[in-house]
């Protein structure tokens, strides 16, 4: 392992022989205390000095961004695993055949509860999917210290091509079914989307909310509005809450650079209330 350490404008070089398979074991921007001897390196007449290693250690704790990862056994596999702590939030996860093998030890946490309940502290903890809501991430960090993270943040690919419909959809949408009084959503909806541009999902997604919100009346695959009915907010619906958390999670999880990640995380963190919870960062 060859190194760079640096303070205050002055850097020395490092090498340690034999240490090469920790580079695996370190995050990009970790901060590392070095054990080692001062020595003097000569090369081509040249003489500087340099710091011969002989152990590595990191006391923060460390983030690997391992997103984009499809085969998580290898991963998994090169792991102790009296240290390694396997989560998901999506039970469905640990059907996927990558997963399978490590079923017996895999944590499904779907709730805050279980997932606050959950011992973390001084583990390697893999996250495997993207939780529904953030809330459920926050409260599992809140549970303990990990010695390190594992951000693989999977998801179903059906998700990928899902949208999130603006408010001026859902104003068309109800116009216009004020308009047709009465639409065959199961028969027509694939052939409206189209004409809109949409997906059909994302029709049935805003009739879903439309029903929960007692806008409209369903039968038999008919969809009409309901007269004169109470004002309410889209938020009320739980179909558009769980969407728009969905979403945010993806976005704040996903869909972010290393650092975003490593901020969001550090934040949830923070955000708790028991000071034996609050973790440094490298």
């Amino acid at each position: 392992m060859k190194a760079v350490f640096s303070q205050d404008g002055a850097a020395i070089d490092a090498i340690g022989f034999g240490l090469g398979p920790l580079c695996e074991e370190i995050a990009p921007d970790a901060r590392i205390s070095a054990v080692g001897e001062l020595s003097v390196n000569e090369w081509n007449g040249f003489a500087k000095p340099q710091l011969s290693l002989c152990d590595l250690a990191v006391s923060d704790c460390q983030l690997f961004d391992v997103r984009g990862c499809r085969d998580v056994r290898p991963l998994l596999e090169r792991l102790p695993k009296e240290k390694r702590l396997v989560v998901s939030f999506r039970c469905e996860t640990g059907q996927r055949p990558d997963v399978a093998p490590f079923r017996g030890e895999l944590h499904c946490v779907p709730t805050e509860e279980e997932a606050g309940a959950l011992s973390i502290d001084d583990r390697y903890v893999v996250l495997l999917d993207v939780p529904p809501r953030l809330a459920l991430l926050s409260a599992l960090l809140g549970s303990g210290r990990p010695a390190r993270i594992y951000a693989v943040f999977a998801q179903p690919e059906a998700q990928f091509f899902r949208t999130f419909p603006t408010r001026d959809h859902f104003k068309w949408f109800y116009a216009f079914l004020h308009q047709h009084r009465s639409f065959p959503l199961a028969k027509r909806g694939g052939e409206l989307a189209r004409a809109r541009g949409w997906t059909e999902e994302t029709v049935h997604f805003m009739a879903k909310v439309f029903l929960e919100l007692d806008f409209i009346n369903e039968q038999n695959g008919v969809i009409s509005l309901v007269h004169q009915p109470a004002k309410r907010d889209l938020h009320e619906s739980p179909t558009y809450r769980r969407r728009r958390d969905e979403l945010e999670a993806e976005h704040q999880l996903v869909y972010s650079t290393y650092e975003q990640l490593k901020r969001c995380l550090a934040e949830m963190t923070r955000s708790q209330t028991h000071e034996e919870a609050n973790v440094s960062w490298t």
